[in-house]
């Protein structure tokens, strides 16, 4: 399993932000769009809170292809996971369906992905919610120093006020107030 941390903020001003972008040498690697289904058991506990883990299938609408993931959170700003690639989302849907999961949302997201230095930078349009930028670490070797670089990182782009501790498969559910 791999440690991810990650933390996004709320994007007030996309032009400023892409500026900085420009300043610090953060560079745009590529563009994806994905639609990301999140999964329950029918019967037993929810997979919502910021302690249960999470299952996605995520719809690559860019490539056509999928992965299916597993997701144990650790804190808000991380969790480890472990993900596989699948040839038919649509097929998944359906297995999991048939074992008696739950869709409890979808996410429709355009996404793009910026390089610098060690962290993984995204900033994402996410149909419903607007627009954020996403920071992370993966296989981060201790949780507080990477928290930390992220925090740095944020200031920087002058975003960490506006830090959101939510996903947004949440933000989701929040608002069609399902949650």
């Amino acid at each position: 399993m791999q440690l991810e941390i990650e933390m996004k903020a709320k994007i007030k001003n996309k032009k400023r932000l892409l500026k900085k972008f420009t300043l610090l040498g953060i560079r745009n690697k590529s563009k994806k769009h994905y639609v990301d289904i999140y999964f329950s058991p029918k019967n037993g506990k929810r997979f919502i809170s910021f302690k249960s883990p999470r299952l996605r299938v995520r719809k690559d609408m860019t490539s056509g292809t999928a992965s299916f993931e597993y997701h144990l959170p650790s804190g808000i700003y991380g969790g480890k996971e472990r993900e596989v690639t699948i040839s038919d989302g649509d097929m998944m849907d359906v297995i999991l369906k048939h074992l008696e999961f739950i869709e409890e949302v979808r996410v429709d997201k355009v996404r793009s992905y910026y390089e610098y230095r060690h962290f993984n930078i995204f900033i994402d349009e996410v149909k419903g919610l607007g627009s954020f930028i996403e920071v992370e670490i993966m296989n981060a070797n201790n949780r507080q120093t990477a928290i930390k670089q992220i925090k740095q990182l944020m200031d920087d782009l002058g975003v960490r006020r506006d830090i959101i501790q939510d996903w947004y498969w949440r933000m989701m559910l929040k608002k069609k107030k399902l949650l």
